[in-house]
């Protein structure tokens, strides 16, 4: 089994990492965690550099209870949710877990909702974990 995090580097949550570990190891589950960053060649090795110490961190508390995990940067024009719903189908992902934050209506307007995204396209099953 699979099991992606779509995983927020500028807010990360160790609470979806404790269910990620807590799934990969009921199942038998490999992880990949994975986050998307800003497209621009410009800001590319700005946001690799911040990227690369705290998923170094997210993949170190998945692997002390010996589960396999990976991690991932996307850089790609598409929108965050078309990256990782693109991601998850390429790697052929059993599951995503991923945080989700309550939004206004303007926000939702004006931001639009990776998560709802995710939720509605996505070809496997996600566990969506609310976030204060």
């Amino acid at each position: 089994m699979k099991i992606m995090v779509a995983y927020d580097i500028v807010d990360p949550s160790q609470k979806i990492l404790e269910i990620a570990r807590l799934y990969a190891t009921a199942f038998n589950a490999r992880v990949n965690i994975v986050t998307c960053l800003p497209p621009s060649d410009r800001v590319r090795a700005y946001w690799e550099q911040k990227a690369a110490p705290i998923l170094a961190e997210a993949k170190k508390f998945i692997e002390i209870e010996g589960v396999p995990c990976t991690s991932d940067s996307l850089f790609s024009g598409l929108t965050p949710g078309e990256s990782l719903v693109d991601f998850a189908d390429k790697h052929q992902v059993d599951q995503i877990i991923m945080a989700v934050r309550t939004k206004s209506k303007v926000e939702k307007l004006v931001f639009g909702s990776n998560a709802q995204y995710i939720i509605l396209k996505a070809s496997c099953p996600v566990v969506s974990v609310p976030l204060p």
